[in-house]
């Protein structure tokens, strides 16, 4: 499991967009979707840094975001 970090950019933000974090399966995985999201020119996305985490810590991760 990873997790990734990436930038979303945003015209007219301040600051140009927002950095959020997202998780995957693997490291390729979440290029992937990196690369499926950029089909979306209006918000191009930049990958930031993907980090391997073991399920423990997706679950601590994951429940704490709600």
């Amino acid at each position: 499991m990873v997790k990734f970090k990436f930038f979303v950019h945003c015209k007219g933000w301040i600051g140009g967009g927002y950095y959020n974090t997202h998780f995957a399966k693997s490291a390729q995985e979440a290029k992937k979707i990196i690369s499926e999201w950029n089909t979306d020119e209006s918000h191009p996305v930049d990958l930031i840094a993907i980090e391997e985490i073991s399920d423990a810590e997706f679950a601590e991760d994951f429940a704490g975001s709600y």
